[in-house]
C-alpha cells in the first residue's frame, strides 16, 4: 500500500477445539498445538476432564452407588444418576427386595390382595389358587397359595381346602390380619387386606368371595349373608358371562374393610368384571 507491505487480516486459527492452543507461526500459518487444560466431555456420568492427546478425557467417573441393594445404580450421560428399584423377590442381606426395599420374612401366614384383576372364569376355584401361585411366585414368595373363594360345594371353600393355621396371618409389610384362623374367621379381622404381593396398597376394591367370615361357602336368598337370586359364584367360577338377572352373578367382599364385609359384602352381576381375590398362603 503506497509502495508499502502493510500486513492484510489476521488469520483465522481457531479450529473450535478447547483442547489446542492455536497459534499462528509466520513461517507456517496456524498451528494448534495439544493442551492439558481442565475441559468439559458434556458427560455428567464423568469426572476429572482434562485435555490430553488434543482430546478432552476424563479420569474418573461419577459414583451413583446409594448403597442399596434393592435398586440398580445407573447413569445417564445427560440427567445423571438413577436408582430404579431392582425386580421384587431379589434376594438382599436376610430377605428379599420389595418396592425398592430389603424387607425380612414375615413371620407368619403370608396374605396379600392380587395386583391382577380377573373375569369371574377362573376355571373354577382351581384356577384361582392357581392365579394366586403365579402372583406369589413371580413376587419371590415361598409356599402354597390358595384364593379365598369358594363355588356351590363345601369342598371349595376355605374352611375345607385350607389348613387352619395357629400362626398369625400377616399382610407383605407384615401388618397382621389376624392372630391365627380361629381369629380370622370370627367375623372380624384386625386390618384390611389391601397391600398386594408387591407390597403396594390398593384403594378399597371389590373382590370375588361367595365366602362367609367363618371360611364357608355362602348362602342364597340368606338375611346372614350377602347372596340373592340363584348364583352368587360365577357358575362355580366358570363363566365370564356379563348379562342375566339375578344369573349369572357374584358375591364378593371389599378390601377397604374389616367387619364382615370384608370378605362378605354385596352381590352383584359382577362375572363379566374384572375383580381381584384374596390370597391366603
Amino acid at each position: 500500500m503506497g509502495g508499502v507491505c502493510v500486513p492484510g487480516d489476521e488469520l483465522p486459527c481457531d479450529d473450535g477445539n478447547p483442547c489446542t492452543d492455536d497459534l499462528c507461526d509466520a513461517l507456517h500459518g496456524c498451528v494448534n498445538n495439544p493442551n492439558n487444560a481442565p475441559c468439559d466431555d458434556s458427560d455428567v456420568c464423568t469426572t476429572l476432564d482434562q485435555c490430553a492427546n488434543g482430546e478432552c478425557s476424563s479420569f474418573g467417573s461419577l459414583d451413583c452407588d446409594d448403597s442399596n441393594p434393592c435398586t440398580d445404580d445407573l447413569c445417564d450421560p445427560t440427567s445423571g444418576c438413577s436408582h430404579p428399584f431392582v425386580t421384587n423377590g431379589t434376594p438382599c442381606s436376610g430377605g428379599s427386595c420389595q418396592n425398592g426395599q430389603c424387607t425380612q420374612p414375615v413371620s407368619g401366614k403370608l396374605v396379600f390382595v392380587s395386583s391382577q384383576g380377573h373375569s369371574g372364569n377362573f376355571g373354577g376355584v382351581t384356577g384361582a389358587d392357581a392365579f394366586c401361585q403365579g402372583l406369589a411366585n413371580s413376587a419371590g414368595h415361598q409356599g402354597i397359595f390358595y384364593a379365598w373363594l369358594s363355588s356351590e360345594s363345601y369342598g371349595s371353600s376355605p374352611a375345607s381346602r385350607f389348613t387352619p393355621s395357629g400362626e398369625p396371618y400377616v399382610l407383605v409389610d407384615g401388618s397382621v390380619v389376624a392372630n391365627n384362623w380361629a381369629d380370622l374367621t370370627d367375623g372380624s379381622i384386625q386390618h384390611p387386606i389391601n397391600i398386594d404381593e408387591n407390597g403396594n396398597t390398593t384403594s378399597s376394591s371389590f373382590v370375588y368371595s361367595f365366602t362367609r367370615t367363618n371360611g364357608l361357602k355362602g348362602l342364597f336368598n340368606d338375611p346372614n349373608a350377602d347372596c340373592y337370586g340363584g348364583d352368587c359364584h360365577c357358575q362355580n367360577w366358570t363363566t365370564s358371562a356379563g348379562q342375566g338377572s339375578p344369573t349369572p352373578g357374584s358375591a364378593v367382599g371389599r378390601t377397604g374393610y374389616v367387619d364382615d364385609d370384608w370378605t362378605d359384602y354385596s352381590f352383584g352381576n359382577f362375572c363379566g368384571g374384572n375383580f381381584s381375590v384374596y390370597c391366603f398362603q
